[in-house]
């Protein structure tokens, strides 16, 4: 009873700290411009739920004060961040609240003040947004019909998820979420190695499922796998599109280029695959990065647009959204954004690069041609040293600062042996890409096990490449000396590459972002001919 006691003053503590920060922001921008007098009084407390197997949920209820004994009012639910506690969403379900939304967020189970363990958004998690959604009914002047679920990284995938499972959940704000979660962790038959790591080592501030540790430690160490990937089937939206398709539920999406734990190309998957109501922002950034300013208070196109969002299909305000194209794409390393009314855009156009071997071409570069390759010639690389070519040296710190930080490196520099570049001749015209490019390639590997990373570069005249993107793809039961086609993508990006400059690709065998299938030594070769041609395809825009 004490220890409840004393959780419950932590509690609220908490609370008044938030509410005491939420102040502080409304004033100091109330110096900066002028802010409309808030249309709702509101008042909060901390409040526990049951769900179906008996997990105590912990969270705050935002609930306006209602005019009339008969007013009800729409309600938005928020799921914790991995590794944050439900306090995050803070200043956000204030300024809901103010707006007249009845907010509900709360820690996923396994989290902080909420019981059981860490679940990693399976059905018990949907469960809970249901216990959740009961709660609102018995205890809040809720409108039933308009609810809608909301979260970042975490809560955005359980927020997926419980659309498609919760048939009282209206609509749902996925922000730096994820489609497939076995894409997000297994790239191409690649370990996640970082991320992984990051993702497990935050769990121990909650309460983890053994099986996340041993889930990775499975993964890492390529054992089995059927069984790992099966999990991870489980908690991917993407799957489940079918449900959110019946009902034509609206979705609503934020992600962010280099975010290298929940990359973009399987939200886009998603996205294509989804018949109702939609919207896809695609901005600069990693994981969080173009969200977590709007946590607090402060503007930015994700929390606007999830606002209007809301406005638009919880209050039905008309105001113009759904009008809107239906993507947008920041433009990296500019100010530029592009939109697309849809996804795919019969707008994008695809463009072909055939590579050409290297041969005995003194710069060691091969070639990306518009036409087919027509000279017989295998490349070969060895493993075992990384190249300069890299996602960049120093993972996640170099993803953070690539907005302003531009990962570089010299095209002669890349070493020959551990690695290889292929060159197209300079761009007459310059290229605006956009979408998710794509290598077929002809390969022979000399062990059963192999990893090859692909980047893709923007070269200037001085011969120093801009990465632009990347993608990994791993083997683990090849036939030794057995020459096969392998197919992979890179992720997502939009990027303009300028008049005068060459698109490269680079391939080596490492990058400290993923783990590696072998520590033994082994060649990759590279076949090129008439019969076999290898090409880049890539999506571009006029």
């Amino acid at each position: 009873m004490k220890k409840k006691k004393l959780s419950d003053f932590v509690k609220q503590m908490k609370l008044t700290m938030f509410a005491v920060s939420v102040a502080c922001l409304m004033f100091m921008l109330s110096c900066i411009t002028p802010v409309s007098a808030a249309a709702y009084v509101y008042s909060t407390a901390a409040v526990t739920f049951t769900s179906a197997d008996g997990t105590q949920l912990a969270g705050t209820v935002f609930i306006p004060q209602a005019t009339s004994a008969s007013q009800t009012f729409p309600a938005i639910i928020f799921i914790n961040s991995w590794a944050f506690e439900e306090e995050e969403y803070t200043v956000q379900a204030a300024m809901f609240a103010s707006q007249g939304y009845i907010v509900l967020s709360y820690d996923a189970r396994g989290w902080y003040s909420s019981t059981g363990l860490i679940d990693v958004a399976k059905p018990a998690d949907v469960q809970d947004l249901s216990a959740a959604v009961d709660w609102l009914q018995a205890n809040t002047p809720v409108d039933m019909k308009n609810i809608g679920a909301a979260g970042i990284s975490y809560g955005a995938g359980i927020s997926l998820l419980g659309l498609a499972g919760e048939p009282r959940i209206k609509t749902a704000a996925s922000m730096s979420g994820w489609g497939s979660l076995t894409r997000a962790q297994y790239e191409q038959q690649t370990p996640s190695l970082v991320w992984g790591a990051i993702l497990v080592a935050l769990s121990y501030l909650g309460r983890p499922d053994p099986a996340i540790l041993q889930g990775f430690n499975d993964l890492i160490l390529q054992q089995n796998i059927p069984a790992v990937v099966a999990a991870m089937e489980i908690s991917s939206p993407i799957n489940y599109v079918g449900n959110i398709n019946a009902r034509k539920a609206p979705v609503y999406f934020s992600n962010n280029w280099d975010d290298d734990l929940f990359k973009p190309n399987s939200i886009l998957d998603m996205f294509s695959q989804l018949t109702g109501p939609k919207h896809l922002d695609l901005l600069a950034g990693i994981h969080m990065s173009a969200e977590i300013s709007g946590l607090l208070g402060l503007p930015g196109l994700p929390w606007d647009n999830v606002h209007s969002w809301f406005d638009y299909w919880l209050k039905g305000i008309n105001n113009g959204f759904m009008s809107q194209p239906a993507v947008t794409m920041a433009v990296k390393h500019t100010s530029d954004t592009t939109t697309f009314a849809s996804w795919p855009s019969s707008t994008v156009a695809t463009k072909t690069f055939y590579l050409g071997p290297r041969a005995f071409n003194p710069s060691g570069k091969g070639t990306l041609n518009n036409s087919a390759n027509l000279v017989s010639f295998t490349d070969a690389i060895l493993s075992g040293l990384d190249t300069l070519a890299t996602s960049g040296q120093v993972p996640v710190i170099a993803q953070l600062l690539e907005p302003v930080v531009p990962i570089t490196v010299s095209m002669s520099a890349i070493s020959v042996v551990n690695g290889i570049v292929y060159q197209s001749g300079a761009l007459s015209s310059g290229i605006k890409l956009r979408g998710i490019p794509k290598l077929n390639i002809w390969i022979t590997p000399s062990l059963a096990q192999a990893e090859l990373v692909v980047y893709l570069y923007d070269v200037d005249s001085t011969g120093t490449g801009t990465l632009i993107t990347h993608g990994p793809v791993s083997l683990h039961s090849a036939t030794p000396g057995k020459t096969i086609q392998l197919s992979m993508e890179l992720t997502a990006t939009a990027w303009d590459v300028p008049a005068g400059h060459r698109l490269a690709i680079a391939i080596d065998t490492y990058d400290p972002l993923y783990s590696v299938p072998t520590l033994s030594l082994y060649t990759v070769g590279f076949p090129l001919s008439a019969g076999k041609q290898s090409v880049l395809t890539v999506q571009y825009v006029n």
